[in-house]
């Protein structure tokens, strides 16, 4: 993927100025949470949960605002710290709009003598979260020789039939097929019978383990725990470990970039029955899936934006489906999605590589296998079916297949470059119903020996981002956005006209748009992507984007509807750098031209939903200017003001806002003072800056 084409915004801007309802509820507000994201809410709404863990479990409620969180405890661990520890039975509950955030306080240095810091904003186990006590004899009481375990298997039998006295029905217990190491083959279950030494399993065992050991991890175990509807955002938004039974549905989970080298993705170990379903999650590092011996876990309509994503550590038994993975590789990542475990199905997902894979002869956009060779006896039965790959992988795979006979059906391969479609390195792959869409590589490569395969339709979108940041993401109504693929519009880019109304048509050079089958006006158009409007009406949670050109309709490309989703033009188009702002002087503001401190300062952003009065798709900005309905507020240099004004920019299409702010006093001046816009909960893209004197 590319950046979005400058032309059109230079001239477009510059001639201008699950839960059980029968549980307690524990309202935060109730224990005095503010929820204006100015004061601090860590003790109160850690209060909250308190009181559910007390009454054995219940619901935390948390009503709609944004919960400053500006204080931490500390774990065992010297490097390691939280905001808010929930323990069993217990399930934070949001209500729209509601949103934890990790402030300035709530984040620990790096502690003296340490190489990293971890700062996690939610973290779900006892206080011993951030250690792992299952394997551990300090933690876990010692460990009963076991006799040898069979995969399948719901049973398992003491080598010493008098060890049974330590365990009852209900325990928890933790299998490993040793006992000495850092990340140990392990199984995690529960008993449900004990008859003289044999123990009845909840889950059938995943695999064999000749001379294992058993360990009670009853009281070590966090069990039955969730988080729903609620935006997370911090240096480590999530941290779950040592569990049976976790939830997260309908939540944002934000890895920001202020805790700097302190951001991951997620935090999760040790999980046994994890569900994440229709949320989307944000970070700017590689993510992490549960690891270390997390088996039954599900991926169900979840929506990825990181560098890369993978789990391996011995899981088992997991599926992914309906996903959206977006991708931004570097060139050093070996694999951009790795699916290394035991009985793992892949299927209808949609996967977006945006950045080109380069460095890795071996590397691949997906693989089944990334792990060190010792790993191989552990990993297998992996399908990947049905999914839809975008792929830039130049010299590499679009997705490689090393472990025992996978199966690789109904998929289609967009690739472009040099990228080879399907490397399969094991030579006994189930291969059936795929397409190709090839640049100049070619599409399937079994042990050396290339192949021709069934060519895809060579028009598709693979990418829609927003074009002020050129980050894909949710869209807001009234959005300019540019959706990215191949065969979208004329070999060079079209400007496209404005009608007789002074507005953007639906159709230009024989391309038209649509979200969920509503035209959507269009700014340019090419083979390559085209620049459009979100339509106002579009609403729900999803949208279906396709392209026509000539009659031919690209397959929909899904992408998730949010209120907002602001984004700030740049003056070079690329999302980061200089921001596209105008001085008081109505110069334009550069490391030349430089705001003064007091002076109002205009900057230009899209994405910042629905107005009053209400926004007319592809229509320029008339008087009564249209304001948006979600408040609006601007960050310069860390200190957090509110714009002057916030609205249409005149003369310019809707979806194009103006925001003028004056630059506060006491912030630290020079070319490249950092500037976020927030619209509700949503803040812009980091990295842009303006620059002050």
């Amino acid at each position: 993927m590319g950046q979005p084409a400058c032309s059109w915004i230079c001239c477009l801007l510059f001639p201008l100025f699950a839960v059980p309802s029968a549980q307690a509820a524990f309202n935060v507000l109730s224990f005095g949470a503010q929820g204006d994201g100015v004061n601090d809410d860590t003790p109160a709404i850690q209060a909250a949960i308190n009181a559910a863990a007390a009454s054995g479990g219940g619901i935390v409620q948390i009503p709609a605002g944004t919960y400053l969180l500006n204080s931490f405890s500390s774990t065992p661990h010297p490097w390691k710290f939280h905001n808010l520890l929930v323990r069993s039975n217990i399930t934070l509950q949001g209500q729209p709009g509601a949103k934890l955030l990790q402030g300035p306080g709530g984040r620990s240095p790096l502690p003296a003598g340490a190489s990293s810091v971890e700062n996690a904003v939610l973290a779900f186990g006892t206080i011993n979260n951030v250690l792992v006590t299952f394997q551990n004899t300090k933690y876990n009481g010692g460990f009963y020789a076991l006799q040898a375990t069979q995969a399948g298997s719901s049973q398992i039998a003491l080598a010493t039939p008098d060890d049974a006295s330590h365990f009852a029905s209900g325990d928890y217990i933790a299998i490993y097929e040793v006992t000495t190491g850092d990340v140990i083959p392990a199984e995690m279950t529960q008993v449900t019978a004990v008859n003289s030494g044999v123990f009845s399993l909840a889950h059938p065992l995943a695999r064999s383990f000749s001379s294992p050991s058993l360990a009670n991890v009853t009281s070590l175990a966090t069990t039955n725990v969730g988080v729903t509807d609620l935006i997370v955002e911090g240096a480590v938004p999530l941290l779950v470990t040592e569990t049976f039974g976790f939830l997260a549905q309908n939540c944002q989970f934000i890895s920001d970039m202020a805790g700097g080298q302190n951001s991951t993705g997620l935090d999760i170990n040790t999980l046994r029955g994890g569900q994440f379903i229709d949320n989307v999650f944000r970070t700017p590092f590689n993510l992490e899936f549960p690891q270390r011996d997390s088996e039954d876990i599900v991926f169900q309509g979840d929506t990825f934006y990181a560098t890369n994503v993978g789990f391996g550590e011995y899981g088992a038994h997991w599926r992914f489906s309906g996903n959206h993975f977006w991708l931004s590789s570097t060139g050093t990542t070996p694999a951009a999605v790795s699916i290394s475990g035991l009985d793992v199905t892949f299927d209808s997902n949609d996967v977006h590589s945006l950045s080109d894979l380069t460095a890795q002869p071996w590397g691949s956009v997906l693989t089944d296998f990334l792990a060190p060779a010792f790993y191989a006896r552990y990993i297998g039965a992996i399908q990947v079916t049905n999914n839809t790959f975008y792929c830039q992988a130049d010299g590499n795979s679009c997705a490689l297949l090393q472990t025992a006979n996978p199966v690789f059906s109904g998929n289609g391969v967009y690739a472009t470059g040099s990228a080879t479609g399907l490397w399969v390195t094991s030579g006994a792959a189930t291969l059936q119903g795929n397409c190709f869409s090839m640049g100049t590589g070619v599409a399937i490569n079994i042990n050396g020996t290339r192949q021709s395969a069934p060519a895809c339709a060579n028009y598709y979108v693979s990418a829609v981002t927003n074009a002020a940041s050129n980050i894909p993401g949710s869209v807001a109504p009234g959005e300019i956005v540019v959706l990215f693929g191949s065969g979208l519009g004329p070999p060079q880019l079209t400007q496209c006209p404005v009608t007789n109304v002074g507005s953007f048509g639906t159709q230009c050079a024989g391309t038209t748009v649509s979200f969920n089958g509503v035209p959507a006006p269009i700014i340019y158009t090419s083979a390559t992507q085209v620049a459009s409007i979100v339509p106002y009406s579009v609403s729900g949670t999803t949208a279906q984007a396709t392209v026509t050109y000539q009659g031919q309709t690209t397959l929909a490309s899904t992408v998730n509807v949010a209120s907002v989703a602001p984004g700030l033009f740049t003056s070079d188009s690329t999302g980061k750098g200089q921001a596209a702002a105008v001085n008081q002087d109505g110069s334009i503001n550069t490391p030349g031209r430089p705001a003064p401190i007091g002076n109002v300062i205009s900057l230009y952003a899209t994405g910042e939903g629905q107005t009053s009065p209400a926004g007319i798709d592809g229509q320029a900005a008339q008087i009564p200017l249209p304001h948006p309905l979600a408040p609006v507020t601007v960050t310069i240099g860390g200190t957090t003001v509110i714009p002057q004004y916030a609205g249409g920019a005149p003369g310019e299409v809707a979806g194009v806002r103006q925001i003028n702010v004056q630059i506060p006093s006491g912030i630290q001046t020079g070319n490249a003072v950092p500037v976020i816009v927030q619209m509700g909960n949503v803040s812009s893209q980091a990295q842009v800056t303006i620059a002050v004197q």
